[in-house]
């Protein structure tokens, strides 16, 4: 399966819930181009967000970022493998 095929299927996760490092994540991107996921943090200590001025606008969880793949660029990440197979149903 070619990398642009994976990443169009992957789409199908946009939105699901995963867990990561005993934190619960939501898959909210996916970056082709840079061969990575993006998730943000559903955690109860989600930091509050700042508008432009400085004052606090909302919560936000934290960002992670997954690579898609292994430093030789076929296999999966480690990373990758451990968030889907940790799938929050």
């Amino acid at each position: 399966m070619d990398n642009q095929t994976m990443f169009q299927r992957m789409r199908m996760l946009l939105g699901e819930r995963f867990s990561l490092r005993g934190q619960i994540f939501t898959l909210i991107e996916i970056l082709a181009d840079e061969a990575c996921v993006v998730l943000r943090g559903n955690g109860p200590e989600e930091p509050i967000q700042l508008d432009q001025f400085g004052r606090p606008l909302r919560r936000s969880g934290t960002l992670e970022m997954v690579p898609v793949f292994a430093a030789d660029g076929e296999a999966l990440s480690e990373e990758m493998l451990e968030l889907l197979a940790s799938r929050v149903q």
